[in-house]
């Protein structure tokens, strides 16, 4: 099947993570739990690092620390030969904490601080600027703090990728980015031209949006940015040297996903950049790709309990568990699909089609639809596959549930890189009135 990667397989009834038991996971750990494959996530950061290799052209790798930030897991993608990027300060400062250097770090973000700002700034990281209010704020703090910033500009181009509207990032009527069409993106490389004291725009950045498994935009996006470059270099003497592809591979959540091979993937990037510069009449510049679900997302799952059943006869069968939109977000916000696996139980054949719901007091707390699996009874585990990315990392605290523990599962052991919060810590922030 589809899940079964490096070190996920199956002994008996019992579902395996990196030569662990789900059962002796949640027996230790409890439920709900992420489960993140150590094997799969450094197989993912090695098969881009062969893409690389093979490509024959300078091309970064940065990790989106927003599919999944976490202390453990950005140092073993440092580890992986990975830089890192960021959109807040807290990504920042756990980048940081687990000693990668401002060099290898790009600071994105809409919406940016000005903590956030001096920090890059002040550091020398790499600003991807979203919009020309902010060009103008870093012009500002670069000449108040007497340094010159690194940025890029990040591009609105009007790509259409093939993926759910809601995490589309390219688009013409999108937050992020200057436009291309509208003259914002060259409007913003004159301004730099006449702030060359405080700015350096060396390169451009394109993100397309998420889950993409039709790859031929990135080519779309490839001719837009030598486009883009020339003019800008014609226009102000700025040369630009580094296209920013962003990230945005897809992976499988579901059997029928076909998702592009990582290594293949780089590979194609690297033809088709030099294919759009011959066109072009350019040299191939600098590549970055900034991947996350694709190095995170299948090297995890999430393991649940069964509490009980509501059997609404004719209409439908819930299987309740112990978790929900807390620790999913994803099937709420934009009708995410997923696989389930019974746990405790993968020797047991299909029996019934139940839908599984979550505990949270929303009718739309539904983790999956009509999924077959055996008769399930309280105590039993299930797994969601393919749940490393966007899942911690969006987790929340609603109806003041705690959030799940993570471990890391590799060669028979597994080690806890996040903390389950007790009772008491959760309400450690809240202030009693007096009186």
């Amino acid at each position: 099947m589809f899940w079964h990667r490096e070190t996920i397989g199956v002994d008996g009834a019992d579902l395996v993570i990196g030569g662990v038991k789900a059962t002796e996971l949640a027996r230790e750990f409890g439920t709900p739990l992420y489960v993140m494959d150590e094997a799969t996530l450094r197989g993912n950061c090695r098969a881009y690092r062969r893409g690389v290799e093979k490509s024959g052209l300078d091309i970064g790798l940065f990790y989106a620390s927003k599919a999944l930030c976490n202390k453990a897991v950005l140092k073993l993608v440092s580890q992986e030969g990975f830089g890192v990027d960021v959109v807040s300060f807290g990504e920042w400062t756990t980048a940081r904490a687990v000693g990668i250097v401002p060099a290898n770090i790009m600071m994105h973000g809409n919406s940016k601080s000005d903590d956030e700002l001096a920090a890059g700034i002040g550091e020398g990281a790499s600003i991807v600027v979203n919009d020309p209010s902010e060009l103008e704020r870093i012009i500002v703090m670069a000449r108040q703090m007497g340094r010159r910033a690194r940025v890029l500009f990040r591009l609105r181009p009007g790509i259409e990728a093939h993926t759910h509207y809601k995490i589309r990032t390219a688009s013409l009527d999108c937050k992020f980015g200057f436009g291309v069409s509208d003259g914002a993106a060259l409007a913003g490389a004159q301004r730099c031209a006449e702030c060359f004291d405080a700015v350096e725009l060396y390169g451009l950045h394109c993100h397309i949006g998420s889950q993409i498994f039709e790859v031929s935009c990135y080519r779309d996006a490839l001719d837009i940015l030598f486009e883009l470059s020339a003019t800008i270099r014609q226009t102000t003497g700025i040369n630009i040297v580094m296209f920013n592809l962003g990230g945005g591979v897809g992976i499988a959540y579901v059997p029928t996903d076909d998702p592009y091979n990582r290594e293949d993937f780089v590979t194609y990037v690297a033809e088709a950049a030099r294919q759009s510069a011959a066109e072009h009449g350019e040299q191939v510049p600098r590549l970055v790709l900034e991947p996350g679900r694709s190095i995170v997302g299948d090297a995890g799952l999430t393991l649940y309990s069964v509490v009980g059943e509501n059997i609404i006869t004719g209409v439908r069968r819930y299987v309740l568990l112990d978790g929900g939109m807390g620790d999913n977000l994803r099937v709420g916000l934009y009708g995410a699909q997923y696989t389930a696996l019974a746990a405790n139980r993968m020797d047991a054949a299909p029996q019934t089609t139940v839908t599984l719901a979550g505990r949270c007091c929303e009718s739309g707390d539904v983790l999956v639809r009509d999924c077959d699996l055996p008769n399930l009874q309280k105590g039993d585990l299930v797994a969601t596959v393919s749940t490393g990315a966007y899942h911690a990392s969006m987790a929340n605290r609603y109806n003041r549930y705690p959030d799940p523990a993570m471990v890391l599962a590799g060669e028979g052991r597994a080690r806890l890189i996040q903390r389950r919060p007790t009772w008491e810590q959760l309400m450690a922030l809240d202030e009693e009135l007096e009186g």
